[in-house]
């Protein structure tokens, strides 16, 4: 938010790539949350079925299936981190290159946000300032 900030009127092309990097880190800190809560119910659901069946032995057929559901959510809890944080080191290094970059569904709502038109009405490029 500070280099957001710090450079909004100094340069489209670093104020529009912290944007989308706070953009992009905020919306995926919201959505591990969520599936952090999602999973969570989903798993104590399926092991209560599972116990309360097991007192009339059919909940035994569903304890692969438990074990199941908990394992694709430890795996998906494991690499959700990894996925997002590699993403934005190469957001990182593109942007720090030179490159334009944008994340994907997020770009183009932070492009309309910051994205000033030149006075030769291009609305799409972004003006590199380096100061």
């Amino acid at each position: 938010m500070a280099i957001y900030l710090g450079y909004y009127n100094r340069s489209e092309f670093v104020a529009f790539h912290a944007l989308q990097a706070l953009t992009f880190q905020t919306a995926a800190i919201v959505i591990a949350f969520g599936g952090l809560l999602v999973g969570g119910i989903i798993i104590a659901a399926a092991w209560t079925l599972t116990a309360g069946l097991t007192l009339v032995v059919v909940g035994l057929l569903l304890i692969p299936v438990s074990l199941g559901i908990t394992v694709i959510f430890a795996v998906l809890t494991l690499v959700y981190p990894v996925a997002i944080t590699a993403y934005a080191v190469i957001g990182s290094y593109k942007s720090y290159s030179g490159e334009e970059f944008e994340y994907a569904y997020i770009g183009k709502i932070v492009r309309g946000q910051v994205i000033r038109p030149t006075p030769e009405g291009d609305k799409n490029s972004l003006t590199q300032v380096h100061s």
